[in-house]
């Protein structure tokens, strides 16, 4: 059960009751995790032990028996027929082995061989015959002898033909199915290893039981102190959460966006005095009711939806929002939601501010309108200006928009590559009307007048604010893209791409358009000049984005306004 303070928070105290079982418990896994640990350490040592102890004794064990084999074989130069190792022969033969001196008093050498079903076996005390099945388990009378014909020249572990527990080493008698078996008593044999392991239990006991006691007596002499530590940061950390929580309040509510916290297709938990006003309810009023309750269907839904997609993808995100408020007006929103983190088995939930753009973006809208009215003004003049290039500017911005938008450019990009079109020609103002109207060649000087007027263009308009770089746009449209245009000598990257397409659609406008001097060209003629210039004056990817605009099926017929010849 968790016991609550005054205000609902969890009660320190029991908090720290708590935290100080949790304590004692992890105390006690720490004891049986050191004991553990000692217990494997002392198998693993106590093996080890073993292993080294057995093959030390069989390494002993092979010094003796292939001394012992040495010796019977000198004894057999003498007598080497089978017939002479006969009982009393065998005797004398196994006197002479034992006399040589031992590590073990337990040691014994023998002489076996199998006899169909039997194993002859002979010792300095005895001649011996047993039956050769150790039985199914390996380990009944006879199972060492057994396994010494089955294997000769290894090691062996098991019971001898008397039933002692032996370790033993065998050597076969060449040229004779006779084999040597050397064999002490595994006891004797492990008795050290075995006062060592004993002696290892009992210290390690001691260790293990002296490790608990004094984490027992350090675990029950601090107790109380962390418990009164514990209780005072948990103390202080609830002061500081309500101070937090307080500061928070605060920040939120001099925010002038409004702030407000729901879990999607759920209730709202928090709202700062901008989203009560919003909504024109108190702060009071709103936690608990729904999204769709306090907005309306519409506009609930929508934050929902929202809300729904930052949970499923964990991530924060931003959307534009357009609603009809009350009167019909446009009403445009700027939402950012961020999920929150939840404590396990509470509802997730998502913060979400709002920034009404309603009234910036009627005031944009406001300026495009004047200054599209003004280019047109200005366009206007310039047409007037010029006769034969009446409507130049709008077939230009047309041309250019399709450039742009081919190219893959972004709206804004787009945009601004329009109105820079529109403009392109607005240094015709500064030329004379004389130059404009002249039907013949331009002279060289006319022709400096002409570029100079023309160039000129983007300062007649240094006034005028434009939403994306559109006079930039204008300074660049000479630059070409082997880096040999004017004013400034940029390539390839360096110019801007709404200069690109709107370099490319002006002389594509000249070209097909018909001039005092001479008629338009066809676009065949015009799409070979222009691919001719690719890479040299324009920029590949805008050549290709007119080309591909001008074959797609039906497109050709946007440029009859131009009149091309045919």
């Amino acid at each position: 059960m968790r016991v609550l303070g005054e205000n609902g928070s969890p009660d320190p105290y029991d908090t720290a009751n708590r935290l100080g079982r949790h304590q004692r418990l992890v105390a006690l896994m720490i004891i049986l995790a050191l004991m553990t640990v000692g217990l494997a350490g002392v198998i693993v040592f106590a093996v080890t032990e073993r292993n080294r102890d057995l093959r030390l004794t069989q390494e002993r064990l092979d010094i003796v028996a292939d001394e012992r084999l040495a010796a019977v074989r000198s004894w057999m130069d003498d007598a080497p027929a089978e017939v002479h190792l006969g009982p009393a022969r065998a005797v004398d033969l196994m006197k002479l082995i034992r006399g040589r001196p031992t590590a073990w008093s337990s040691e014994r050498t023998t002489l076996i061989r199998t006899r169909e079903d039997w194993i002859r076996i002979l010792s300095a005390k005895e001649e011996a015959r047993v039956v050769s099945n150790p039985g199914p388990d390996g380990r009944g009378i006879g199972s060492v002898e057994s396994r010494a014909l089955a294997a000769p020249g290894t090691s062996h572990e098991g019971l001898d033909h008397s039933g002692r527990r032996v370790i033993a080493v065998s050597r076969p008698l060449p040229d004779t199915p006779w084999v040597l078996v050397h064999s002490v008593d595994r006891s004797e044999a492990m008795a050290a290893g075995t006062t060592r392991w004993r002696v290892l239990i009992a210290a390690m006991t001691v260790y293990l039981v002296a490790i608990g006691m004094a984490l027992v007596a350090a675990w029950r002499f601090c107790s109380s102190e962390r418990v009164r530590r514990a209780a005072d940061m948990l103390r202080r950390t609830a002061d500081r959460h309500q101070s937090l929580s307080i500061f928070m309040d605060t920040v939120l509510n001099a925010q002038p966006n409004p702030v407000f916290v729901s879990e999607p297709d759920g209730p709202i938990t928090f709202v700062n005095r901008a989203a009560a006003d919003l909504v024109g309810q108190s702060r009071a009023d709103m936690p608990g009711r729904f999204v769709t309750r306090v907005l309306g269907e519409d506009k609930g839904a929508a934050f929902d939806a929202i809300g729904r997609a930052v949970l499923d993808t964990g991530k924060p995100r931003s959307d534009t929002l357009v609603f009809a408020d009350e009167h019909g007006a446009e009403q445009v929103w700027r939402t950012h939601a961020l999920p929150l983190d939840s404590l396990p088995g509470e509802p997730q939930r998502v913060l979400t501010t709002v920034e009404d753009l309603s009234t910036l973006v009627r005031e944009r809208r406001r300026r495009e309108r004047n200054t599209d009215r003004l280019i047109d003004a200005l366009v206007g003049l310039v047409d007037e200006r010029d006769p034969d290039s009446a409507n130049q500017s709008r077939d230009v911005a047309l041309t250019a928009r399709i450039i742009a938008e081919h190219m893959g450019l972004d709206p804004s990009m787009v945009e601004t590559t329009h109105q820079a079109a529109r403009l392109v020609n607005i240094g015709k103002i500064r030329v004379p009307r004389a130059l404009l109207t002249k039907t013949g060649p331009l002279t060289a000087e006319e022709m400096a007048q002409v570029r100079a007027a023309m160039d000129s263009g983007p300062e007649i308009l240094r006034d005028i604010e434009f939403e994306g770089p559109v006079l930039e746009t204008l300074r660049q449209i000479n630059e070409w893209v082997d880096g040999s245009g004017r004013p400034r000598g940029l390539s390839g990257a360096e110019i801007l791409p709404t200069a690109q397409a709107t370099a490319l659609a002006n002389s594509f406008v000249a070209l097909v358009s018909p001039r005092a001097f001479r008629p338009g060209l066809t676009l065949a003629e015009v799409e070979q000049a222009l691919q001719a210039d690719s890479g040299r004056r324009f920029d590949p990817r805008a050549v290709a984005a007119l080309r591909a605009a001008l074959n797609e099926p039906g497109a050709r017929a946007v440029w009859t306004f131009m009149r091309p010849s045919t």
